[in-house]
């Protein structure tokens, strides 16, 4: 077992595929960073034309709120934007990526895919089949790995949001309890889908289908079959839509209780992972 978990991990600190994941976050972090200035950089001026061609339109967006606020009092908009950039801190930034945009997840899925697929189409898991209880082995370093993608991943947000944040003239510092446990509830979200991919994967032997459904995961698939379970009426008790993993971690934030979070995703990490077991074990490799 550790002489596979140093294999793969060799492999995955070479796999292009995690490194373009990385840059992918941090080119997230970076446009968020480039918004926040833009959006405190504005002259009181142009927010007051602007909120005067747009008086109609929804003011739900930050813009539209600082362009009324110029239109009342100049001076309010220059306290707002001299504020919001104040709060644009590393906190604010490493969220993006993972929460509000949601891509982190997403490269989560791809990488830990190409990475575990590539057994398949290689031959590699074939020519270990004469090791004893090697199936086993394989699907419990991938899950390693996969834990080592969603910390590197995190770290690349945290790491693209303390630039981001001297960028913007803010100090690049942080509670150290409330990043860990942000990062650690979403860490666990990354474990639970990386266990649905590799259930797929194992049932099917198909890169293509695990990819495919993995990328769903990630965009809340999960949500859009309860609501139409909730739908049929068949449980009257609570809503089942109300327990999808992504929907719940979307709305956490730094500091929240993580309770509901975890064990949604605790419970379906083992469901997933029993079943993938079932499947690598009991199915024969296409050959």
């Amino acid at each position: 077992m550790r002489n596979m978990l140093k294999a793969d991990i060799r492999r995955l600190l070479r796999a292009r595929s995690l490194y373009v994941g990385m840059l992918v976050i941090a080119l997230v972090v970076a446009i968020a960073t480039a918004g926040f200035h833009f959006l405190t950089t504005q002259s009181v001026e142009g927010l007051t034309r602007f909120a005067r061609n747009h008086a109609r339109e929804d003011s739900g967006n930050m813009q539209a709120g600082l362009a009324m606020a110029a239109l009342i009092s100049p001076e309010s908009a220059r306290q707002a934007m001299l504020e919001l950039r104040r709060q644009t801190g590393v906190q604010t930034l490493s969220q993006v990526p993972i929460q509000q945009v949601g891509v982190a997840h997403l490269m989560l899925v791809i990488v830990v895919t190409l990475f575990a697929a590539k057994d398949y189409h290689t031959g590699y898991l074939k020519n270990l089949l004469t090791l004893k209880g090697i199936k086993t082995k394989w699907l419990l370093s991938k899950v390693v790995m996969a834990l080592v993608v969603s910390i590197l991943l995190s770290l690349a947000a945290l790491a693209s949001a303390m630039v981001g944040a001297m960028t913007l003239g803010n100090p690049p510092t942080f509670d150290v309890g409330l990043m860990a446990g942000f990062f650690g509830v979403h860490i666990a979200v990354d474990l639970a889908l990386a266990a649905s991919v590799l259930l797929v994967l194992t049932l099917s032997q198909n890169k293509t289908a695990a990819l495919m459904f993995g990328m769903l995961e990630a965009f809340n698939l999960q949500r859009a079959i309860y609501l139409l379970l909730d739908a049929t009426g068949w449980i009257s008790s609570f809503q089942l839509s109300d327990y999808a993993m992504m929907n719940l971690a979307a709305a956490y934030a730094p500091g929240d209780p993580p309770g509901q979070v975890l064990w949604t995703a605790a419970i379906l990490f083992a469901v997933y992972l029993t079943g993938a077991w079932l499947a690598i074990t009991r199915r024969d490799l296409k050959l």
